[in-house]
């Protein structure tokens, strides 16, 4: 996922990490490993300072800058908080799980201008071509290989939020749990390590599917989850709210 941070954000990813691994280190020394100005670094690190909210960076002349959290943060918190703030993830986030928008909506929703909105698009667009990923426009919206695509927002969420709590509604929690409690009690038990990304999967098979984005595959009937749900009315009933039950199972077979 860092690969799609603007040079600003990676900056600041960068610079976090180095001091949370480091401890004190002054602009000087930052600007030799890193192989930039100090005066930029100077620059990235007053932002850092102005909008952060879970900790603040400490500057002496003598030992220069180091990281204080007001509680106790991982190291993953700083990556997860340059993410939340990231332009690029904001974007393809609302383009993932929502019907395709307008560039006047986007553009509101994002606060930027159409200008910078197509410059985005452009850059994330050559850098998701190796994942056979793009982002259309007119309206925009997320195509290209489903099931990379799928993937990818699994990814993002865990990378993003860590629990799917943070960012999806009680009752897609609910329907995740209760496919997942019935895929335990009929087939077989599910790790704790697993557990997590397999409730985000879901969730993102479905939205996906109800917004009529498919993958390119024929539902598999041997499939033990496909005959699981096939022989659970309330499943069937639920699936058939979004779409075909088939559709929608033949793509959670890849999960589970």
């Amino acid at each position: 996922m860092r690969y799609l941070l603007n040079n600003r954000s990676f900056r600041h990813l960068i610079l976090l990490e180095m001091l949370y691994d480091k401890g004190w280190l002054t602009t000087k020394s930052m600007s030799q490993k890193l192989g930039l100005a100090e005066r930029l670094i100077r620059s990235d690190l007053e932002d850092l300072n102005c909008n952060a909210n879970f900790f603040k960076l400490e500057y002496s002349r003598k030992i220069g800058f180091c990281i204080r959290f007001f509680s106790n943060y991982s190291k993953n918190a700083i990556y997860m908080y340059i993410l939340r703030d990231s332009t690029e993830f904001r974007l393809l986030e609302m383009l993932a799980f929502n019907v395709p928008f307008s560039a006047c909506k986007l553009c509101e929703e994002l606060y930027i201008s159409k200008s910078t909105l197509n410059r985005l698009v452009h850059t994330l667009n050559e850098k998701l071509s190796v994942c056979n990923i793009h982002i259309t426009s007119s309206p925009f919206k997320i195509c290209g290989d489903e099931l990379r695509i799928r993937q990818f927002l699994i990814n993002l969420v865990l990378e993003k939020y860590q629990k799917s709590s943070a960012v999806f509604s009680t009752e897609k929690l609910t329907f995740s749990n209760e496919l997942l409690a019935l895929y335990e009690n009929k087939i077989t038990k599910i790790s704790n390590i697993n557990r997590e990304k397999l409730k985000v999967g879901i969730i993102v098979a479905c939205i996906r599917t109800s917004n009529n984005h498919y993958i390119d595959m024929k539902p598999i009937n041997d499939n033990d989850l496909f005959k699981v749900i096939l022989d659970n009315p309330f499943f069937v009933a639920k699936f058939q709210a979004r779409d075909t039950t088939s559709v929608i199972a033949a793509s959670l077979r890849y999960l589970i």
